[in-house]
Formats: structure tokens, sequence, C-alpha cells
């Protein structure tokens, strides 16, 4: 058996050991997104949220501070998504696909920041709709395909069906966050139904099922690739 790093390193990722130039770029990217999502988006707002909290913008560094570090977590993610498509070797139309439709999302981001003066109800509920047939439609189709796939297979599906499941909870009590019963998006109605422990129990279990959805989304997605 080699003793090779570099072989060792294809074996475990599944990803050839023979870097082109595209990929080694697409690992600089993947890099670089990783580390601002790390650094600026999630290690930053451990100082970030309390200062905002007890000296409002005025306390940061600048505009371009708050800007850059507003759009951290989505960026970053972009980025990911563009350095992991350049290493797994992305047909290239795809590439520009993915390239192109990431510009599209953070000028969105962007422009869309400020841009909605007021709620709008039909939003929500379309996009709670969707989600809600969206959710309906995977159980669905687990439930139709899971009896074909092999052990290894169904427990990779299983764990993507709770994933689901959690990512439909926590989309749920978001809606109860923001809208009835606690209207954290209409300030004058705000915490005037229910108390101000309402609001905080809601937010923490949007998180921990976040959470949960994104662990069983990866364990489904690693036990997947295994079962090949």
């Amino acid at each position: 058996m080699s003793g090779n790093p570099t072989e060792t390193f294809g074996r475990m990722t599944g990803i050839s050991s023979q870097r082109t130039t595209s990929q080694k770029a697409g690992w600089g990217i993947f890099g670089i997104g990783t580390l601002y999502m790390l650094l600026m988006g999630w290690l930053s707002s451990w100082w970030v949220v309390p200062v905002i909290r007890q000296a409002g913008l005025e306390g940061l560094p600048g505009t371009a501070f708050f800007f850059f570090w507003q759009l951290a977590a989505p960026v970053g993610a972009l980025l990911v998504a563009i350095g992991a498509a350049w290493v797994a070797g992305v047909e290239r139309p795809r590439k520009a696909i993915i390239i192109g439709g990431s510009l599209v999302v953070t000028i969105w981001l962007i422009v869309s920041m400020g841009a909605f003066k007021q709620v709008s109800p039909p939003i929500f509920g379309i996009g709670g709709g969707l989600i809600s047939l969206a959710f309906l439609g995977s159980l669905w189709e687990w439930a139709r395909s899971r009896p074909g796939l092999s052990c290894a297979a169904r427990t990779g599906a299983d764990y993507g069906m709770a994933g689901q499941v959690f990512y439909l909870i926590a989309a749920w009590y978001l809606c109860g966050l923001l809208g009835a019963p606690t209207f954290l998006l209409r300030p004058e109605q705000a915490m005037t139904i229910l108390p101000e422990s309402s609001a905080i129990s809601l937010g923490t279990t949007i998180l921990i099922c976040m959470t949960l959805g994104s662990v069983f989304t990866y364990l489904s997605r690693r036990v997947a690739l295994q079962a090949k």
C-alpha cells in the first residue's frame, strides 16, 4: 500500500490526487468562502452582536464592516459552492450557471436590504404553502423509493427525511415568531399577545431544529456517498 499522502487523500475523498489547475483554483475559492463564513460570519458575531445590542451600529468599525458582516454567511456559502464545483470537475456549462446564479443571488441580497418597507402577507402565505408542498413531495418520494434501496442507502434516506422534518418545524415556528402570535415584523403589535419569553422560546426552538436539520442532511449525504 502506498504511503503517498496525496493518494491517501484521493482514496478518502474520492477526488483525484492529480489536481488540475482548475481544481487548485477551486480549493482556493473554497477556502476563501470557508474563512469568510467562519471568521467574519460566525466567530466575529460573538463580538458584533453584543456591540450592536449595547451601542447600536455606531459601535462597529464602520458601515463597510457591517455590510460585509451581513453578507458573510450567504456570500461565503456561494463561494464555497463555486469552489466545490471546480474541485468536483463540474461541466463548464453548469459552472457558468452556478457562477451566474451566485451573482444574481448576491445582487438580490444587496438590493433587498431595506427594499421591503412593509409586510406583504401574500409573500409569506405563498412561501409557506410552497414549503409545505415541497415537504410533502419529499416525504412521498422517500416513502415510494425507500423499499428499493440498499440497507446503507435506506439509512441515508432516513437521515434526509429526518432533516426535512426538522426544517419544516423550524419554518413553522419562524412563521410564529415573525407573524402570529408574536408579530416581530409588526412592532406596534409585538409582544402584546404573548410575553417576551414566548419569542425567546420560539427563537431557541428554531435554532435547535435548524441545527438538527443541518446535521441530519449532512449525515444523509455522507451515508449515501458511502453506500455507492
